[in-house]
């Protein structure tokens, strides 16, 4: 079956597996998926797996499964891309795809499963999740787990079960915007998670059965190397939010030392007007810098200009105001010094204005673009 058999505008369900160096067992696992009628297509993408796998790739080619090639070694991330480009360029819209695992963690029944549940679910990304109280799961993915989830939920408020799972359901909506993100390796799908947080795209956890097999031998998943990786594109926008600040911050100083140097007494300008002009025109363009950055590079605002930037000044106002209380408060209660007091509350309104900028100033919808 193809894309042009699409007449009816009928939403079509494909499975894209992404395989590197593939067990025989692949063929019949394929080959069970593809007796549910509710699926369209299987798609396998062989990322570099070499000639020594080439007979398995060729009986699923003779069985009727498209076949996409890496000749080397590129990543899952990169595999998923091409699959995903593939189906875009052959399947009129709607369509979903199930991403799935060709090591044997993902049971049919769950899959068939999460094809029913994807049908009504075309704008969600749905996770199939897994049970880390499972006995027998491997403790590097219950403490990886429990670490990134835990993380995630900081950093974008939004609760999973699993971050780490390769089962997942999303609409041809999301495609673009999939096709769009950095990464080659296990990374990208982490990234799928951070972009679906920050657009509100809405994230539905299915549970899975929690399976390993061999002790996990069979995957390709380089437990250092490639946590330190996901880790990275999972902190990437706090850590540019931190950079950015930082850099508006040195900016503000720079700016104000050069509008201190200008000499005005000749003016007639009084001190105190020269440093509070030269202060609060620094202070103006550090926030505007600061605007243009997080917008356009850190949260990827959707929205329009005038709202956002509306936004973004009731938020500066805001947390001056509160500042300026928490210092006072902490002066008279506890007799806290107010550089201190100033220390300890700008560090705490740190994390609320990265909280309110990526959930409420820079407020991106759930619509690919």
């Amino acid at each position: 079956m193809t894309g042009t058999d699409n007449q009816n505008g009928a939403c079509r369900h494909i499975i894209l597996i992404p395989t590197l160096q593939p067990q025989s067992g692949l063929l019949d696992y394929v080959a069970q998926l593809r007796e549910d009628d509710a699926i369209a297509q299987v798609v396998i993408v062989d990322d570099g797996s070499g000639l020594r796998y080439r007979h398995i790739f060729n009986e699923l080619e003779r069985a009727g499964n498209p076949v996409l090639t890496h000749e080397h070694n590129q990543g899952k991330g990169a595999a998923l891309k091409t699959g995903m480009a593939w189906i875009k360029e052959h399947y009129p819209q709607p369509f979903t795809v199930i991403t799935v695992d060709s090591d044997g963690q993902h049971r049919i029944e769950d899959v068939i499963a999460m094809v029913r549940e994807s049908a009504g679910s075309l704008n969600s990304l749905i996770l199939g999740c897994r049970d880390f109280s499972t006995p027998g799961t491997p403790w590097k993915s219950v403490l990886g787990n429990k670490f990134s989830t835990l993380l995630f939920t900081c950093l974008y408020q939004v609760k999973l079960a699993d971050t780490q799972t390769g089962m997942r359901s999303f609409g041809s909506d999301l495609v673009p915007t999939f096709l769009s993100l950095p990464g080659n390796g296990f990374e990208y799908e982490t990234q799928m998670l951070v972009i679906a947080a920050q657009r509100h795209v809405p994230i539905v956890s299915m549970p899975i059965a929690t399976i390993y097999n061999d002790g996990n031998q069979g995957t390709h998943f380089h437990a250092i190397r490639d946590s330190f990786i996901i880790m990275k594109a999972l902190m990437g926008a706090f850590v540019s939010f931190s950079l950015s600040s930082l850099l508006c911050a040195i900016v503000d100083i720079a700016l104000a030392g050069l509008f201190f140097s200008i000499p005005l007494g000749g003016l007639g300008v009084t001190t105190y007007m020269h440093t509070f002009v030269a202060t609060c025109l620094a202070r103006v363009m550090s926030i505007a810098l600061n605007f243009a950055i997080n917008r356009t590079l850190i949260f990827k605002d959707l929205s329009s200009l005038p709202s956002s930037l509306l936004r973004y000044v009731s938020l500066s106002l805001m947390l001056i105001v509160l500042s300026a209380s928490g210092v006072y408060a902490l002066h008279q209660l506890f007799n806290i010094s107010q550089v201190t007091g100033k220390i300890i509350c700008d560090c705490m309104l740190y994390f609320l204005s990265y909280y309110v900028q990526s959930r409420w100033v820079f407020n991106n919808d759930s619509r690919a673009q």
